[in-house]
Parts: structure tokens; C-alpha cells; sequence
């Protein structure tokens, strides 16, 4: 995971949390939009955490000004009205579905942060070996005498 996805991740992440106490009728109306100046990378991030989530991704929403919005939506946001009462059978599936959303997030939330400039890594590997074979080197002098 890039810096960048996951700025995306935690976006989304607080989004989830935030509205998972919510009712039902209130569901429908969470989304959240964010500008879409995305990367292929992180379009393509976005795609598979909306995926994994089973969350609803508009690409093709504009805001007041004429900017560019990509819209996060929970399932059933857009489609026929749900019905708000609650069921025994309905409860559980809620259950289920809370820990696999948790465990979703935990699998996000433990993938390392990678550097996105390659040349720049690689550099820095280069100066780590360099420095590596002076010490190297100063040691064997050092512990000669």
C-alpha cells in the first residue's frame, strides 16, 4: 500500500466506523465524496476496498462547483426503500456482517506502507551497501593493527 491509498484507506475506514450504529433510513443518506483526482493506482485501490467492503463507487458525480467527486455509498443507499424493522434472522446476518467488515479493515489496516518513488528506494539501498562496504573495510584495517 502506497502513502496515498492509505490516506484513502483511513478515509474510508472513519467513514465506515462512523456510521455503523446508524439507522437504517439514516444509512441510506451516508455517503462519502472525495474529489476524483486519482491516480490509476488508487482508482484501482478504491476499487477493490469498495469492493471488499460491499460498498456502492460512483465515479460520475459533480458537487457545486463542477468538480469531479467519487461517492462512497453504503448497499441499498440508491435502491428501493429497506424495511426498518429488525428481524432475529436479520440481527445475526448483521453480526456477521460487522466482523467481516472488521476483519476487511484489520487486513488493511496491517498492510505496510510502501515508498511509491522506486528510484528514490533504490538510491537509498545503493548508499546503505556503499556504506556498509567503508565500514566493512574500516574494520578489517582497524582490527588488522
Amino acid at each position: 500500500m502506497t502513502p496515498s491509498q492509505r490516506m484513502i484507506f483511513d478515509q474510508v475506514k472513519a467513514f465506515v466506523l462512523e456510521n455503523r450504529s446508524i439507522s437504517p433510513s439514516e444509512l441510506r443518506e451516508a455517503e462519502l465524496s472525495m474529489p476524483n483526482a486519482f491516480s490509476t493506482g488508487g482508482r484501482t485501490f478504491l476499487t477493490n476496498l469498495s469492493q471488499d467492503l460491499h460498498l456502492t463507487l460512483s465515479w460520475d458525480e459533480y458537487d457545486d462547483e463542477d468538480q469531479n467527486l467519487v461517492v462512497l455509498r453504503f448497499p441499498g443507499a440508491l435502491g428501493s426503500p429497506l424495511d426498518d424493522k429488525v428481524s432475529e434472522s436479520d440481527s445475526q446476518d448483521e453480526a456477521e456482517a460487522t466482523a467481516t467488515v472488521d476483519r476487511v479493515l484489520r487486513g488493511y489496516d496491517n498492510a505496510k506502507v510502501l515508498i511509491e518513488n522506486v528510484e528514490d528506494n533504490c538510491d537509498s539501498q545503493e548508499e546503505e551497501v556503499r556504506l556498509k562496504q567503508k565500514m566493512d573495510e574500516w574494520k578489517r584495517v582497524y582490527y588488522r593493527v
